[in-house]
């Protein structure tokens, strides 16, 4: 018996070179398999990883979904956050350890966050770990997502090679 989750992962780096790795979108029941592409020579040094996104109907934010080490097992410290116009909305600092695949990994946020539609706000982490990382090339402008319509954009936040093109956050955990 599974159980049902309210949650959904919009994904932005999506393509089909790795045609065998593959998130899974959606509820128990009504997910679908999206591929995605990933590579494994990323670094962090405690840098910002950022990107910006709007969505065209108001949903609530949970986490995201960060790639994790490259290289086999490893820690992470991480500190996620979500703001908007510079304001922070949301954060968490914590831990996570990776197991080696090219799974993502959830970082929650302690409280959902309510996004309201047609305004750009940017997420962000900075992990501090020694290993190398995944991550996603060939990013897309545009996600659909259910009935909701991701945009993403780069950050000024982003200090360590995030944009709309490729690196981390490929995950934005949401529920509408």
């Amino acid at each position: 018996m599974c159980a049902y989750s309210p949650f959904r992962n919009a994904l932005m780096f999506n393509n089909e070179l790795m045609a065998d790795v593959h998130f899974v979108v959606g509820p128990a029941g009504a997910s679908k398999k999206v591929p995605a592409h990933k590579s494994n020579q990323w670094r962090y040094r405690g840098r910002c990883d950022s990107i910006q996104f709007a969505v065209d109907k108001r949903i609530f934010i949970a986490g995201l979904g960060l790639y994790g080490s490259s290289c086999g097992k490893a820690e992470y410290s991480v500190k996620i956050e979500l703001k908007r116009q510079g304001v922070v909305l949301a954060q968490n600092l914590t831990k996570f350890v990776s197991d080696g695949s090219s799974n993502t990994f959830s970082v929650w946020f302690e409280h959902p966050v309510q996004v309201e539609q047609d305004t750009f706000y940017t997420v962000s982490a900075i992990l501090d770990g020694n290993e190398l990382s995944y991550f996603g090339q060939e990013g897309m402008t545009e996600v659909q997502c259910g009935k909701v319509t991701f945009q993403f954009q780069c950050s000024s936040d982003s200090t360590n090679g995030t944009g709309v093109q490729g690196g981390q956050i490929p995950e934005l955990i949401f529920y509408a």
